[in-house]
């Protein structure tokens, strides 16, 4: 499994629901893509290109904390009229644990009431430096603090720690690693990088990746190597 770019195509995303889902012990994964690619419509294809944040089926739309709940009417909508196939983030608030698993068990059952194909939602969220979305989350030094340590082996461990916690929460999508490269210190975001060295990014970035989406443990995750374009 690749790591996947923030541009994503119909075929990236279904084969990303075959790969966390185990859609079928029969196929393989490309067989199994192939076979829905065929039987879907038009107006489910975009809708599974189509990504919506958590406010577009919340029952809150500025802010939420404890009190969050799913407005569970416009999430119908989202997954039968337009075939949403993927949710991101959430607002500016951290959720509990209990929320985490609630709601996104919530809207899996929910998908598989109304999907026709019963293509599994995709979850999403910015663990960049921890799960910093979940209150219980273990935070990390961003990624510029790990390039100065020059450390694979942290690097792959802070991997597996965040893929532990975003399996925890039913999340099984990351927007991480970062690696655009750091060029200019100015740049609001250059904290997220790995710095300008490309040895030192393609380095910890691999680490940092693979050990998210190693089989070999109990918890992988999908990651992504990101943004490339229009960014850093």
């Amino acid at each position: 499994m690749r790591p996947l770019r923030s541009g994503f195509s119909v075929a990236l995303l279904l084969g990303l629901t075959t790969f966390l889902f185990s859609c079928s012990s029969q196929t393989s994964g490309d067989e199994t893509v192939e076979a829905l690619l065929k039987e879907m419509t038009l107006e489910e294809k975009v809708g599974q290109m189509t990504q919506l944040t958590l406010q577009a089926i919340s029952s809150e739309k500025e802010s939420s904390t404890s009190t969050f709940a799913l407005d569970e009417e416009a999430l119908r909508e989202q997954l039968e009229t337009y075939h949403i196939g993927s949710f991101l983030n959430v607002f500016d608030a951290s959720f509990g644990l209990d929320q985490w698993t609630s709601a996104i068990d919530r809207i899996q059952t929910i998908n598989e009431e109304v999907s026709r194909l019963n293509i599994p939602i995709v979850y999403g969220i910015d663990a960049v430096h921890g799960h910093h979305y979940l209150k219980e989350g273990t935070v990390f030094p961003h990624q510029i603090g790990l390039a100065a340590a020059l450390d694979t082996a942290m690097a792959r461990a802070i991997g597996e720690q965040v893929a532990l916690e975003m399996w925890a929460s039913g999340l099984p999508w990351n927007f991480a690693p970062v690696l655009d490269l750091g060029r200019n210190p100015l740049w609001s975001r250059f904290f997220e990088t790995f710095g300008e060295d490309p040895l030192i990014a393609a380095d910890l970035g691999t680490a940092f990746t693979l050990r998210q989406q190693e089989p070999s443990h109990d918890y992988p995750v999908a990651a992504t190597a990101k943004h490339f374009i229009g960014y850093g």
